[in-house]
């Protein structure tokens, strides 16, 4: 079993360094496209409650893996994005339907390949977007409280 469980690690491993970096595609207006594929790791957060997003499931990777978000040249926004197809995201983390009564949302930490990366480099209330391409490893979704 432990042999098993260390070859799946060095798989995960090598899988993370062997997928391609994100790399710049072309720039339309503010949105400037990447294509390739990243393995990163964090949380991932869906809040109704958030007067910004609202119902949208955005993902922070860790430390470990945010350098692998793309950012320009004195861009020092932190490293966060949003997922686009939105349905798909949610049914790929096998998040429930909508959350239960006086629950504004879900959260949970997980490994995940995505791609297609849209940074958005408008001055205002915008957000980058990520194509969900793999769920690698994922916590069970944990309700979030709706403020008081």
């Amino acid at each position: 079993m432990k042999r098993m469980y260390w070859a799946a690690l060095c798989a995960l491993a090598l899988g993370a360094q062997a997928a391609p970096a994100l790399q710049r595609h072309h720039q339309k207006d503010a949105l400037v496209y990447y294509s390739g594929e990243v393995v990163v790791s964090g949380q991932y957060l869906q809040d109704s409650s958030d007067e910004l997003l609202g119902d949208t499931l955005c993902f922070t990777p860790d430390k470990a893996t945010a350098g692998l978000i793309p950012r320009e040249k004195g861009d020092t926004r932190s490293a966060w994005f949003c997922f686009d197809p939105q349905t798909k995201a949610r049914s790929m983390l096998k998040l429930p339907a909508k959350p239960a009564k006086g629950q504004c949302g879900f959260k949970g930490t997980a490994t995940l390949r995505i791609g297609h990366y849209v940074v958005n480099t408008e001055q205002s209330d915008v957000y980058d977007t990520a194509q969900l391409l793999q769920v690698v490893s994922s916590g069970k979704p944990q309700p979030v409280a709706c403020p008081q």
